[in-house]
């Protein structure tokens, strides 16, 4: 939406220059302020004051809500995560046979992998000799491949499983890491790659994937659920 409408911040009512090609029709945004909209500060008075109260630990979310602003997006669900406070510096995994990986694909969409490690309460060390206490079942995302050619679009030109799985193994090569991580039991991949089914003669992504040596099992797509577990442990 930012860049479909080229939105830039501006507290003032502003319309927009005319927008055209991009992949829609001519466009131009047009904006406001919460202060127009008298016929609901009317009925509910404190309506501002409130949207200040539910937005205090949340800068982004309270420029959007209150003043329009939506070229910070507040990233709501994970908005009060102190990103500075769950980030550590790169480390080797004392046992890099506990890496699994989670796979997300996508084609007009980025396709995602993060490569973790769960650990049992043991120290991690870092390049510089330091150390890190571990709780039992701490989870470490250890390496990452995203292929997007840029955010929120898949690459350009098309990757398909065949690349992607060449990137895989060119990760697990570069940390020297065994290459049966990627036919280990507990990597999860979205549950789309799987289909067409049975009564289907076509080859899955799946399918492509377990002949570029690399298995996934269909994931637990409660994502509420999943969501609020992955907010939990942050």
């Amino acid at each position: 939406i930012l860049e479909y409408f080229k939105l830039t911040p501006a507290r003032a009512p502003t319309i927009g220059p005319l927008i055209t090609g991009g992949g829609g029709p001519p466009r131009r945004v047009i904006t406001g302020s919460l202060l127009e909209n008298w016929p609901l500060l009317k009925t509910q008075p404190d309506y501002i004051e409130t949207l200040r109260a539910a937005t205090k630990d949340n800068a982004a979310k309270a420029q959007a809500w209150i003043d329009g602003l939506w070229a910070a997006p507040p990233n709501m669900f994970f908005g009060d995560v102190d990103w500075t406070a769950v980030t550590i510096p790169n480390f080797e995994p004392p046992n890099p046979g506990r890496i699994r990986i989670g796979y997300d694909h996508g084609l007009s969409a980025p396709s995602a992998a993060v490569f973790c490690y769960e650990s049992r309460g043991e120290d991690i060390e870092f390049a510089d000799g330091s150390r890190k206490a571990t709780v039992r079942g701490d989870v470490f995302v250890v390496d990452e491949f995203v292929a997007q050619s840029k955010p929120g679009v898949g690459p350009k030109p098309t990757m398909y499983p065949a690349d992607i799985a060449t990137k895989l193994h060119g990760i697990i090569e570069r940390r020297g890491w065994n290459q049966r991580l990627l036919i280990a039991p507990g990597n999860i991949a979205d549950t789309a790659i799987f289909s067409p089914g049975q009564n289907d003669n076509r080859a899955s992504v799946a399918d492509d994937f377990e002949r570029a040596k690399i298995v996934f099992e269909p994931a637990d797509k409660a994502r509420v659920l999943g969501a609020a577990e992955v907010l939990k442990r942050l």
